[in-house]
């Protein structure tokens, strides 16, 4: 008996879920009558060339997508350096708190260019791993994992605002043009 009652619970929760869904009331979507033709999203993709935006997407999509592969080996290191399975967590945990942090003092961070801002990213991402490398204690690496993830998550805004204030010239195609951006990190991951 007090095995199913998680799966009832959990049932309960999805037939409610299901429910709300069923109630909600689309919004009012305005008709757009020209139509989008892959000429126009080749010229947005051309035209994005000019003012940079695909260097800077280059430059933080190998930083995003090295993060992003090296998390299938983070938690086997840490572990090869003698940290404890039960708090694996913890890491992802203070990375988040980290995120949180820097993500409620970003105003600090955008008042600096964004070519600053690479040029710190450009030290601070290899160095945190020369410094991870150095340390063979498990909580000082697991520490410097926190505040890296959570730093590179916090300033990715920075970027994405970025693209689109500065770069992304019509607006029409900014889904188009960030969805060029996690493409590269994708790129990046594969590697």
């Amino acid at each position: 008996r007090s095995i199913l009652l998680p799966f009832k619970i959990v049932l309960l929760i999805d037939i409610l879920g299901l429910v709300v869904v069923c109630l909600l009331q689309a919004p009012s979507q305005e008709k757009d009558t020209t139509a989008t033709s892959f000429r126009n999203i080749v010229q947005a993709l051309r035209a994005a060339t000019k003012p940079g935006f695909y260097p800077l997407a280059i430059f933080t999509g190998a930083i995003t997508g090295f993060l992003i592969a090296d998390g299938a080996y983070r938690y086997v290191y840490l572990q090869s350096l003698g940290y404890p399975v039960i708090f694996i967590g913890l890491v992802m945990g203070l990375s988040r708190f980290v995120w949180f942090l820097i993500s409620h003092n970003i105003q600090y961070l955008q008042r600096i260019s964004i070519r600053t801002l690479a040029t710190i990213d450009l030290f601070l991402f290899p160095a945190a791993y020369l410094l991870i490398a150095f340390f063979d204690n498990p909580y000082v690496v697991g520490l410097f994992f926190s505040v890296v993830i959570g730093y590179q998550w916090a300033r990715d805004q920075l970027y994405t605002t970025e693209f689109i204030e500065k770069y992304i010239i019509n607006h029409k195609y900014k889904a188009t043009m960030l969805s060029v951006t996690k493409q590269i990190d994708y790129v990046f991951q594969i590697i």
